[in-house]
């Protein structure tokens, strides 16, 4: 079977990757950078460690867990995990054969697009990295249930917080956070009015859907942000909490369409506002900046950054289940949560991303405007950053760091 990525949809990838099979993959001569986007775009929610990483037995293990705590018992957990959906031998050799045609991509290809700095060799790096990491998200989740592996090729993804910053949260949770129950008499189309607003201010055009889900999220390929109604029962909002998701999941929205105009005007593919490689923990810092520069961050929610920070840290450091929750209750969890936050980073090792993003990358930095470029870390922020001083194939980002920040 050969997979055309020029004309190739759902359908024929779903095919091939489901299958043990050697697939051929096609990508144009002519048009190389619109086929590799569209293979990304194809790959994304296939490969989505959020969406495949999971335990699925998790609401069992919970009630036997709150039994035992209950009743002052030990607990193990007993997970079970929820298996790649498609054939993962299968899905990294199309990952491994889409590196062999960046080759495609040449100083022509680069010309067509009025490059000035960057040469074919950077955009083929791009692509290089984004497949690596691809191919990451599915050996974690095919190699889930063993945990060395697991742990190895999470930590590849996300590189775990330094000693530092882990004494950091701890100081800060022991010393406690004045926390006050607050009225949540908003619904998830206030906060859609909310959001609505901050957009047009913004000038960022992006469609805002209710949706019955547990939380909100970004859909940069459909240019949508969802807010959360709740599933299994509807989803009311404090002022201070819709404050905080505002600048939040905006922060989010302002990276992808960002990364979108970027290149609009030389006729770039979007793939800028998709995904660039290993952007991860620089799109989640940033959006903890935001809301500090913006003032809407509050003690429950400091709160909960530094307990998965140090739940991410304790998996990391193989402690037992049962005595994970136990530290994050003495530091001030309650049962529930730290039992939610020791077992989602057992499924995916990734909640530090967030403080360790916010201090790693935006904090200390004097110059962020490079990291508005779009859905990019650091590294490639100042690489692309260079095609747009050049006055090249890239454009300044319409959102400034003065319009989010300020």
């Amino acid at each position: 079977m050969e997979i055309d990525f020029s004309s190739a949809g759902e359908e024929t990838l779903e095919e091939a990757l489901s299958n043990n099979s050697d697939p051929s993959v096609h990508v144009s001569s002519d048009r190389p950078l619109e086929d590799l986007y569209n293979a990304t775009l194809l790959l994304k929610d296939k490969v989505s460690v959020v969406k495949n990483a999971g335990i699925s037995n998790r609401v069992e293990e919970r009630e036997r867990f709150m039994d035992a705590w209950d009743n002052g018992k030990g607990f193990e957990p007993d997970f079970e995990f929820q298996n790649f959906p498609y054939n993962a031998e299968t899905t990294l050799m199309v990952l491994e054969k889409l590196k062999q045609e960046l080759e495609k991509i040449d100083q022509e290809t680069m010309k067509k697009y009025g490059a000035r700095e960057l040469g074919a060799q950077d955009v083929r790096d791009l692509f290089k990295g984004l497949f690596q990491e691809y191919r990451l998200y599915v050996q974690l989740v095919d190699s889930i249930d063993d945990r060395e592996r697991w742990k190895k090729n999470s930590l590849e993804i996300w590189p775990m917080i330094d000693q530092g910053h882990v004494d950091k949260c701890r100081k800060k949770l022991e010393k406690g956070f004045k926390v006050e129950e607050k009225d949540k008499d908003l619904d998830s189309h206030d906060l859609k009015s909310m959001w609505k607003e901050e957009l047009e201010c913004l000038g960022v055009e992006w469609n805002i859907e209710v949706r019955e889900v547990g939380g909100c999220f970004n859909i940069p390929e459909e240019r949508t942000v969802v807010v959360a109604d709740g599933s299994n029962e509807k989803r009311y909002y404090s002022r201070e909490e819709a404050r905080m998701l505002t600048m939040h999941e905006l922060f989010h929205v302002t990276r992808a369409y960002n990364g979108i105009k970027a290149g609009e005007s030389a006729g770039l593919p979007p793939i800028l506002g998709l995904h660039t490689p290993f952007y991860d923990m620089t799109e989640e810092g940033g959006a903890i900046y935001r809301e500090k520069q913006t003032n809407v961050d509050y003690p429950e929610k400091g709160k909960d950054y530094y307990l998965r920070a140090l739940a991410a840290y304790y998996q990391h450091q193989d402690i037992e289940f049962q005595e994970i929750v136990e530290k994050l209750v003495d530091l001030g969890g309650s049962v529930e949560r730290s039992f939610y936050l020791a077992a989602r980073n057992r499924e995916m090792l990734r909640h530090h991303i967030y403080l360790g993003g916010y201090w790693k990358q935006w904090k200390q930095r004097e110059n962020v405007e490079p990291l508005l470029l779009g859905k990019v870390n650091p590294e490639w922020a100042e690489r692309l950053w260079s095609e747009v001083e050049a006055e090249g194939m890239l454009e300044k980002p319409p959102v400034t760091s003065n319009d989010l920040f300020d």
